[in-house]
């Protein structure tokens, strides 16, 4: 078998030398990316940190205790019976209902310009949800945008116009109902604090559905 001769001292010396060069770019390279892999660190932090807000519907409401403004009223409970969509039931006590039977299916969560219908409503109240519904016959888009100013800063929420409200503003959550003429940032989020997640049918963040 063929063996390789040993190197000279001067070949010795030129593989030193080719070494030490080669670890010496290596380092230089080594120094020019940590700057960039810094900086790519921090800008996906800054754009999870943004991601995560607007995913949650913006900054949450600030903690200050607002029982004083809330007006909500404990209802009557009408069960949790679930039918069929389109079967007839008993009347509702409320309007808008708070329990009672109701559909199978929830609607996602988030705003909507078009009425939802109160049976599947009734389920999303039993699981926490606030529904907050708008009655004006001029569609009322400066009180649309006050609600949803409002609104969005919460989790659990449904807005949505129905035409059968008794007034222009109605809150409802499981058992709670609050309805009122004029728009009043701390009462709803009086009603928020005091009832978002309070339905007997808790469910993990993740379940609950939005558009």
């Amino acid at each position: 078998m063929d063996t390789q001769p040993p190197l000279t001292r001067h070949q010795r010396r030129e593989l030193e030398r080719q070494q030490r060069r080669q670890g010496e770019q290596r380092q230089g390279r080594n120094r020019q990316v940590r700057p960039v892999v810094g900086f790519l660190v921090l800008v996906a932090a800054i754009v999870g940190a943004v991601y995560g807000l607007i995913k949650l519907g913006g900054p949450a409401p600030t903690k200050v205790d607002l029982s004083p403004f809330f007006k909500g009223t404990l209802t009557s409970s009408q069960g949790r019976d679930h039918i069929a969509v389109g079967a007839s039931h008993a009347p509702y006590a409320t309007n808008p209902p708070t329990s009672g039977p109701h559909y199978e299916d929830t609607i996602p969560l988030g705003v909507y310009d078009e009425p939802q219908t109160d049976e599947n409503l009734v389920h999303n109240l039993e699981h926490g949800h606030v529904w907050v519904s708008y009655n004006c016959s001029d569609g009322c888009p400066d009180l649309v945008t006050q609600l949803k100013t409002v609104v969005e800063r919460y989790q659990l929420y449904i807005l949505e116009p129905r035409k059968d409200n008794p007034q222009k503003i109605c809150l409802a959550a499981w058992e709670y109902l609050d309805c009122f003429e004029e728009f009043d940032e701390q009462r709803i989020q009086a009603f928020f604090q005091q009832r978002e997640n309070q339905g007997p049918e808790k469910l993990p963040p993740s379940a609950h559905k939005r558009k």
